[in-house]
């Protein structure tokens, strides 16, 4: 499956919205799920900004490993959660733009595909950095 959409096999409209919104919108709730258990781990008072979890993980990684044995086995299912996301991002960004360039209707809407791919991904890159 993952195969196919990376070819950009499937039409456009099944590439952007099942997997494009909706993969996005499943990962999403489960990247989110395993960030927050991850970040009470961490900082179980809430002193800490979501958006800088990784910032911190790398800055006091001698710390928090030493901390409590159960830390690693918090930090583990979203590591593996978010590396599985990047991944998936990757293959749909790839699958969908091939999609779109096969794309025999309107002209507007591979463009349109495209734009919000752009877009998109420059977004999750402003949120990784």
């Amino acid at each position: 499956m993952l195969k196919k959409l990376a070819s950009g096999e499937y039409s456009l409209k099944v590439c952007f919205w099942l997997f494009g919104v909706l993969g996005i919108f499943l990962f999403n709730i489960i990247t989110g799920i395993t960030h927050s258990s991850a970040l009470r781990a961490i900082c179980p008072y809430g002193k800490l900004c979501a958006t800088n979890l990784v910032r911190y993980i790398l800055s006091n990684f001698a710390i928090i490993m030493t901390r409590e044995g159960h830390l690693i086995s918090t930090l583990a299912p979203h590591l593996i959660a978010s590396a599985c996301f990047i991944c998936y991002t990757i293959i749909l960004l790839r699958g969908t733009w091939k999609s779109a360039d096969n794309y025999e209707g309107a002209k507007f809407w591979a463009f349109s595909a495209k734009w919000i791919l752009v877009c998109w991904a420059l977004f999750s890159l402003k949120l990784i950095f």
